[in-house]
């Protein structure tokens, strides 16, 4: 209860109510295929100065680093078992944030009773 508490506290002072652009604008940005032209940007110029075998020993350690850091999120998010604060209808975040009210509906993780 007490965890609940200080994680509720600790949440709140570190997200502000930017209001429905901010929630939108977050959205927007979170999504995976914004991020796309960058990242082919930065893999030809990584190609153009120092060559496709380095661009690929790049590019795998980029693919390990990600698939590393998705099997420990993952690790921890069936450990501890706490809903996002995005998750529609949780009730404990809604009632005092603007998510679920602006945002769209994404639930990354059914709930467990």
């Amino acid at each position: 209860m007490i965890f609940n508490q200080l994680d509720h506290s600790l949440f709140l002072a570190l997200n502000f109510d930017g209001g429905v652009v901010m929630d939108r604008l977050m959205w927007f940005f979170s999504a995976k295929a914004v991020w796309a032209p960058l990242y082919l940007l930065l893999m030809w110029m990584i190609v153009r100065k120092w060559g496709w075998r380095y661009a690929l020993v790049v590019l795998l350690s980029v693919v390990v680093g990600v698939v590393a850091g998705d099997q420990i999120c993952n690790f921890f998010k069936e450990t501890f078992q706490m809903p996002r604060p995005t998750w529609c209808g949780t009730p404990s975040r809604s009632d005092s944030t603007s998510v679920g009210t602006t945002a769209p509906c994404r639930p990354t993780l059914p709930p467990r009773c």
